[in-house]
């Protein structure tokens, strides 16, 4: 793991890779425009996404910064209508920057604080369709696999592969990455679930009773480059802010 450190000059710079003993305490700013990271190198891309959602859940805090919220220049409270929108609460990616940390605080295109998930949890809850219990840090395993693969339902990913690997976290799966594999992905996700269930009774998902999420991925491969929207980051909110906005 390698966490942007922005240093008193303003400079900002990639740490060496720390292990779990060297890790300090980190937030994680979550966005949905995106920004390139060289992919070069496939056993660190599956072992990054295999470990998002316990990186997330370790985090501090989670800043989300909605793009398309807006919060200045209008009526009291105006901003709920952009908000319920979101492009945010659209994408696969997101889910689980949503229910692993403990803290996830919005914020708007203007750098304004609008709430937390709990603040909020009536909102979300009511765009989301996700149970008030695990926006308030229940263990997802209290819940179905058929509850939690409707939480992913409606969003999208651009990689049909993500659609899988997005929520290897959210069903506590590890799995190899093979991009290209298409339809498959979820096939395997599907395969790894029933496994880890263990129970008597076969999984409602397996084979082909499984249903389609539909979600399509946030990120792109072209040529060498890959698009990420989650920075790892240990400054406060507004350095975060400013350094985004400039």
């Amino acid at each position: 793991m390698r966490l942007l450190q922005r240093h008193a000059n303003g400079t900002l710079s990639l740490t060496d890779d720390l292990h779990d003993d060297d890790i300090p305490d980190y937030v994680v700013l979550s966005h949905t425009w995106g920004a390139p990271a060289q992919e070069t190198n496939h056993v660190e891309l599956t072992e990054a996404i295999n470990s998002m959602f316990r990186w997330y859940r370790e985090a501090a805090r989670c800043y989300v910064y909605l793009s398309d919220v807006h919060a200045v220049g209008i009526q009291h409270n105006a901003w709920q209508d952009d908000f319920r929108n979101s492009r945010w609460f659209t994408r696969g990616w997101t889910l689980q920057e949503l229910l692993a940390p403990r803290l996830v605080e919005f914020f708007s295109s203007e750098g304004i604080r609008l709430g937390d998930k709990i603040s909020l949890e009536k909102e979300v809850h009511s765009i989301t369709g996700i149970a008030v219990e695990a926006l308030r840090g229940s263990p997802l395993s209290d819940f179905s696999v058929k509850k939690r693969m409707d939480w992913a339902a409606k969003r999208k990913t651009t990689r049909k592969e993500d659609e899988a690997y997005s929520l290897l976290g959210i069903f506590d799966i590890y799995m190899p990455l093979i991009y290209g594999e298409r339809e498959r992905a979820l096939v395997r996700l599907r395969e790894q679930i029933d496994r880890s269930i263990q129970g008597p009774d076969p999984s409602p998902y397996s084979g082909t009773n499984a249903p389609s999420t539909s979600v399509k991925s946030l990120h792109p491969v072209r040529k060498n480059y890959r698009k990420v929207h989650v920075t790892i980051l240990y400054w406060e909110v507004d350095e975060v802010f400013d350094t985004v906005r400039s």
